[in-house]
């Protein structure tokens, strides 16, 4: 029955992959083509509205699309109680609309007009994200990883191609890369509703009847959004602090440094997606053994991807030589990815199937406070992008290796010996792109990484085959 399950999961993974195609093209125009085209300053008007979008906007529905993503987590669509889901829809409607309202009340006060525009359209896509979000946190949790694929794949195909024309027709600015963005999310929002249209017409229960389950969503949820919502700041705190108390052009050039880091984590954080439904069909006896098995998958891969560092230095001395400040601190940034991957993929799914909400929560406030604590007077001393830099990285292995070792008490655990491999692969990379240069760098950690693979060879390359039977069979 397990292996069934897995292989169900992995079958998913292909959809999966189309997506994140979809979504590596975007990703090259906004991280590679817009910096070059845009120009520092105006990039960091576009960056400011991705910042807010992505990180601040998804914060409105207080809990409730988390909520939903726990409780019906493992459900088929069929039967979900599309009664009650039909009335849900309207009240969040509603209360996203009156969080619209709020937020550009409060925009009006922005004295910058560049950022008031910015501010402007990231409050419109407050409803047009947190439902389309909602939508697609049911297709994922009910299994249509399909349909959640498509979805992603029809917002990309929009930004790229509107992205194409404003190059060829050489009149592109960051309004309209901004209105660009809002238009695709409102078109996908359609097509996201039409596809779950059975939860929006029909029957419905009363709303004094809803009113109930549709705060009880908002209770499981509300730990699990927190813990999100902290994650998000462990990177965001850092921008946030640079976007308010520094200048436009340093958060440009920060920004970018870490959408090229994005790069190396988004087929991660995709995956991620596959694997919460699959983990809450196992029984949990088996937790422990999946647990190390993709844990020893998912840092060959890591380590393997953290290889992309190589030839994007040279596209950046290059082609966007304005951005070659970050290239002093991009390899620091690199190893975040180990971990932030690792939390993406494995903990936050086990934190999540385990019924561990509240210790996820606090394992990520805690990483807040340490951050703020530690960056913001540090900052203030010294504004230097070097002091968020390494205050984010120890942040970072703090948060993702206590979870970790809380993970492992609770499943029986006690094995150590990953851990101590992971931190010699990142600090290896540090150390060597930062004292011996790029060529050297690259044969050094190559190396390793081949080393690596070879020693776990046995028990990799069965589960590759696995994998790969499993996503082609069907």
């Amino acid at each position: 029955m397990a292996n069934g399950i897995i292989k169900r999961g992995i079958a998913n993974i292909k959809y999966v992959l189309l997506s994140q195609f979809s979504y590596y093209i975007v990703t090259f125009f906004t991280s590679f083509i817009l910096p070059g085209v845009l120009g520092v300053v105006p990039n960091g008007y576009y960056q400011i509205y991705f910042f807010y979008t992505t990180s601040f906007v998804g914060l409105m529905h207080i809990g409730f699309n988390d909520g939903v993503f726990l409780k019906y987590g493992g459900y088929d669509f069929e039967k979900l109680p599309q009664e009650l889901f039909r009335t849900f829809m309207r009240m969040y409607i509603c209360m996203n609309g009156i969080e619209t309202v709020a937020v550009l009340l409060i925009v009006l006060m922005e004295p910058n007009a560049n950022k008031q525009f910015a501010f402007t359209f990231a409050a419109f896509d407050i409803v047009a994200i947190n439902l389309s979000t909602l939508l697609n946190y049911i297709n994922q949790a009910t299994g249509r990883i399909k349909l959640y694929s498509f979805v992603v794949v029809a917002e990309k195909v929009q930004i790229v191609a509107g992205l194409a024309v404003m190059l060829l027709l050489h009149h592109i600015d960051f309004h309209a890369v901004i209105v660009l963005d809002f238009a695709a999310k409102v078109v996908v929002l359609f097509v996201n509703v039409y596809c779950c249209r059975d939860l929006f017409w029909g029957e419905r229960v009363p709303w004094r009847a809803a009113w109930g389950p549709y705060w009880d969503n908002i209770r499981v949820g509300v730990k699990l959004m927190i813990a999100n919502v902290m994650a998000m700041l462990v990177m965001g705190a850092g921008k946030l602090m640079m976007e308010r108390l520094g200048s436009v052009a340093n958060f440009s050039e920060y920004s970018f440094a870490t959408n090229v880091t994005n790069i190396a984590m988004a087929f991660i954080s995709a995956v991620g997606l596959v694997l919460y439904p699959v983990l809450c069909r196992l029984e949990k006896k088996t937790l422990p053994y999946y647990f190390q098995r993709i844990n020893r998958l998912l840092c060959a891969f890591i380590f393997t991807m953290m290889l992309l560092y190589y030839p994007l230095v040279p596209i950046i001395r290059v082609f966007l030589p304005k951005y070659d400040a970050v290239l002093a601190y991009l390899p620091l940034l690199f190893p975040i990815v180990i971990m932030q991957s690792k939390m993406q993929l494995l903990i936050n799914n086990y934190y999540e199937s385990l019924r561990e909400e509240k210790a996820m929560m606090w394992a990520n406030i805690s990483a807040v406070g340490l951050f703020v604590a530690i960056a913001l007077p540090l900052y203030l001393w010294h504004p230097s992008v070097m002091v968020i830099v390494w205050v984010t990285l120890g942040v970072f292995f703090w948060r993702c290796y206590a979870s970790e070792l809380f993970l492992k008490h609770k499943l029986g655990i006690h094995s150590m010996r990953n851990m101590v491999e992971e931190w010699g692969m990142g600090a290896l990379f540090i150390l060597a792109n930062s004292l011996l240069g790029w060529g050297p760098g690259l044969a050094v950690y190559a190396a390793a990484v081949a080393v690596y693979l070879l020693v776990y060879r046995k028990e990799l390359v069965p589960a590759m085959r696995t994998m790969l039977k499993s996503a082609f069979d069907r």
